[in-house]
């Protein structure tokens, strides 16, 4: 089992075409995580024939820190923006949880909270993959959800896989995975959330990172662009 802290940090991570097979659950933070982190990955797990399901944490509720938005439902904008981005990807379903934004820090009750839902949750699902925020992850409501993914892993059965994703720090990759097949699908994605764009521009953000992680598919100079997405593989416990 690997740790996201990797004492071999030297080694190159590994190459993957495609994304385990079967399904899959994401855990976002926010209601654009899915989309920024591994929106590629997700579409390449629909185009293989697996169902993607989402949950959502929290309600993106202190994403409009200059009101612009103040004269509407912002929460319900977030999750509309999410649904568009999910019939985008293709993704099965989304859950929104509905926690306020910035809600912990991380509050041992807090956490226990969280994590009891999502374990009754995800035993429902009864998912081949748990994709959630890497431990690393610097946001406090990311980090939330790194933490509680890893406790709900644990009484889940072993077969289920937890894998680790990046939105703001990366993180040194186990494997990456190429989705230069997905990747326009991924940022089309990324453009329905217009209310987050307004304020960072996570277009490139992302296809940055994307370029950056593609480092690993030895690409030759004269060769078209390719993109890849980088994961780690979480701890049970």
């Amino acid at each position: 089992m690997s740790h996201p802290y990797r004492d071999d940090a030297a080694s190159p991570p590994d190459v993957r075409e495609a994304p385990p097979a079967g399904r899959a659950v994401v855990l976002a933070p926010h209601p654009d995580d899915e989309t920024f982190g591994l929106g590629g990955t997700i579409a390449l797990h629909v185009a293989q024939g697996d169902p993607v399901e989402v949950i959502c944490l929290t309600d993106g509720g202190f994403g409009d820190p200059d009101g612009h938005y103040s004269d509407v439902d912002y929460p319900a904008l977030r999750r509309a923006e999410a649904e568009a981005a999910a019939a985008v990807l293709g993704i099965a379903d989304v859950t929104f949880y509905g926690y306020p934004d910035h809600y912990p820090t991380v509050r041992e009750a807090d956490l226990a909270d969280f994590t009891g839902r999502l374990t009754t949750d995800l035993a429902r699902r009864a998912p081949a993959t748990v994709y959630m925020p890497w431990l690393g992850e610097c946001h406090a409501d990311h980090r939330l959800a790194a933490l509680a993914g890893v406790r709900a892993l644990a009484a889940l059965p072993e077969t289920v896989r937890g894998i680790g994703y990046e939105v703001w720090s990366a993180m040194v990759p186990d494997y990456v995975i190429e989705v230069t097949a997905t990747r326009d699908t991924k940022l089309a994605a990324a453009r329905c959330y217009a209310s987050q764009l307004r304020y960072t521009p996570y277009c490139a953000v992302t296809d940055g990172l994307m370029t950056y992680r593609a480092l690993h598919l030895r690409m030759r100079p004269d060769e078209a662009p390719r993109y890849a997405e980088g994961f780690v593989e979480m701890p049970r416990s």
